[in-house]
């Protein structure tokens, strides 16, 4: 059983990567049952053999976020919400203008929160099955090994991939970045993966070295090829120069110098646990592995692909910046607690200051979007953890004496510091596969500096849990199961059912059975579905289509108290206003268009409306502002210009000088 277990353990560390990063909802739920199905048979596994359960340091922060999440999806009254977060009630505002007397939840996207909820509850239940299953040092090192061929293997396929998959992943699915890493569509989260294994092959590499007292160098060297240790010895070192060199083919700025700067700190780590030669030594063999790479891949392509990163005027530049300014004030206005996990793609069109049509679904830094999701208070649980994690795992290093347990240590050091700074530069830890690895890693520190490396009674030095905490813990995650199946399953069963109708052309010219038809899964959509905005927007529209404002209404209204900050749903509902609510319509519009994350997809409807309604002036005024923003938009306005009959005077007005 402990074999079975260990299998079902294993596979969603192996599947995450594989299935594109897991970055679809179809991967990331089968990785969240993979990892609740490894849970539970770990759980059996450990009955079976009456193995105790150990304890699992930082658990309470881990709990605490958890919880705090789920708060963020409990409807309040709306005075409370505006005591507590006043920028969320003013998210929300719109609705009470239109005498909705609903209470309110402090997330502003539900349905991402609820998402974001699983996902980091199933990383905590792998975290805890991690500290389970990797209790000995027998356990640890082949596990280890595995990982590390694998991601090996996956190294291989990315420098293949970048000189002759065209920029498609696997050779046959558009990227549609069109610059993959391998199964990844985003380079960096690729390099982020590597940064988890590649000290952890270093230090292998450093253990296996061949050992023996030879005196010359002919010695030295029969003894190198006949120990047992050589082949595994130069396969690790192998596997070490392919993972570093895989980062540089695929030219991420921010992994080049995240690996830099973890071999760095891998050196100054392990120089100080073991002093005098051995850390000359391995100084030199980390220096030499370097400059190896370097030296094969060519400095020229590496050091101007950093350059970048510097303008014509000799200043770091970088896009990344401005998004940065933009999330401060977000911060400033969700100060404790967030907006709901997930929802900067809903906050940031309010925000943003760099004029582009380019979604920002992320801040580009985890720590800046942990503050706008979860605010200061997530942010410290946050921190405990991690601290909770490294500061033991560090303390407990600098007690053992057991050679595997310090430099397997080191390596789980390095690689979640080397996660952790790359997270200053991107958003990596979204990543299914990353995610997954970040808490697989800090499982590991855990386990390695506890463990015994050597036959003893004693396999690990945590200690048990109690039977009260264990009862606990499988009562949340039996109630998590039912949950997350629940939810994801009718997530999945509303798709299918929008998926029969999606490809009927809504008008007014369709038929009452048809009407009924697509108004009768739309429905069924939104019952199984219940947080996702989509479903009661598309029959918004429809009922407005055939007719049925008073339902294409409450429709409406739906769909923006599930997700207040997506603009268009909220100019959608202003545009089923009577005649005599203009002023109120055209207020809300505005305000849409200000949330809107797609402004050059709904401009020109919003000024054909302005036009419809006799506001003329305001559409010019709308137009002007667009086109000195966007004057490249000019040609597609056209039909519009035209059909409106816009004399050579407004014209004038309208466009752009140069």
């Amino acid at each position: 059983m402990q074999s079975i277990s260990k299998k079902l353990y294993l596979l969603p560390l192996l599947f995450a990567p594989l299935a594109f990063g897991t970055v679809e909802f179809w991967s990331l739920y089968i990785l969240e049952v993979l990892i609740l199905i490894a849970f539970f048979a770990t759980t059996f596994s450990l009955k079976k053999h009456g193995d105790p359960w150990l304890k699992v340091p930082g658990i309470t922060p881990l709990f605490l976020i958890l919880l705090f999440m789920l708060m963020q999806m409990i409807p309040l009254p709306p005075g409370i919400i505006k005591a507590l977060s006043p920028a969320v009630w003013h998210a929300y505002s719109p609705l009470f203008q239109t005498g909705y007397e609903g209470w309110i939840p402090l997330s502003i996207n539900r349905a991402k929160t609820l998402e974001e909820f699983f996902r980091y509850a199933c990383y905590t239940l792998f975290y805890i099955t991690t500290i389970q299953q990797m209790r000995s040092g027998n356990r640890i090192k082949p596990t280890l090994l595995l990982i590390i061929y694998f991601a090996t293997g996956i190294a291989v396929l990315a420098i293949l991939q970048q000189f002759t998959s065209h920029g498609n992943i696997y050779w046959f699915r558009h990227s549609p970045g069109g610059h993959p890493g391998g199964p990844w569509v985003n380079i960096n989260q690729y390099a982020a993966f590597i940064e988890a294994i590649c000290p952890f092959a270093l230090a292998l590499f450093l253990l296996y070295r061949p050992r023996g007292n030879s005196d010359t160098f002919r010695q030295k060297l029969v003894t190198f090829f006949s120990s047992p240790r050589t082949n595994r010895y130069i396969l690790l070192g192998t596997c070490f120069i392919i993972l570093f060199s895989s980062v540089l083919v695929t030219l991420c700025r921010g992994g080049i110098l995240t690996l830099t700067l973890s071999l760095i700190l891998f050196t100054l780590l392990s120089g100080h646990l073991r002093k005098g030669v051995s850390r000359r030594k391995e100084i030199l063999v980390i220096v030499a592995l370097a400059t190896l790479v370097f030296g094969w891949f060519g400095w020229d392509q590496v050091l101007n692909e950093l350059g970048k990163t510097i303008n014509t005027k000799g200043q770091i530049y970088d896009s990344r910046f401005s998004i940065w300014q933009d999330t401060f004030q977000i911060i400033k206005d969700y100060p404790w607690f967030g907006a709901g996990f997930g929802s900067y793609m809903d906050l940031n069109p309010s925000y943003r200051s760099v004029v582009t049509p380019n979604m920002v679904d992320h801040a580009h830094n985890e720590y800046l979007e942990l503050l706008t999701d979860g605010g200061i208070l997530t942010f410290l649980f946050a921190a405990w953890f991690v601290l909770t994690v490294l500061t033991g795992g560090w303390k407990w290093l600098k007690r053992r004496h057991d050679t595997f347990a310090r430099l397997l240590g080191i390596g789980a050091i390095t690689a979640i510091c080397a996660m952790l700074m790359h997270c200053i530069v991107d958003f990596n830890l979204h990543n299914g596969a990353d995610g997954l690895y970040f808490f697989f890693l800090c499982g590991l520190l855990v386990s390695i500096t506890r463990a015994r490396f050597h036959r003893v009674e004693v396999a690990s030095l945590l200690e048990e849990r109690t039977r009260v905490s264990t009862g606990f813990t499988l009562l949340c995650t039996l109630l998590l199961t039912c949950a997350l199946l629940s939810v994801q399953t009718g997530k999945l069963l509303a798709n299918s059912e929008y998926t029969k109708v999606q490809n009927i052309y809504i008008s007014s010219c369709l038929n009452t059975e048809k009407q009924a038809e697509v108004r009768t899964a739309l429905v069924q959509a939104a019952h199984l579905a219940p947080f996702e905005s989509f479903y009661p927007a598309a029959l918004a529209n429809l009922e407005r289509v055939v007719g049925n404002h008073a339902a294409a209404g409450k429709a409406c209204l739906q769909a923006v108290a599930l997700r207040p900050l997506a603009g268009h749903y909220l100019m959608q509902w202003a545009a089923q206003l009577p005649k005599e609510q203009s002023d109120k319509a055209v207020a809300f519009m505005q305000e849409g268009y200000k949330r809107a994350l797609n402004k050059n997809a709904l401009v020109f409807p919003w000024c054909e409306w302005l036009l419809r309604k006799g506001r003329r002036e305001e559409a010019k005024q709308v137009l002007q502002d667009h086109f000195k923003r966007y004057p490249s938009r000019v040609r597609q306005a056209r039909p519009l210009l035209k059909n409106w009959k816009f004399s050579k005077a407004e014209m004038e007005d309208i466009l752009p000088h140069r």
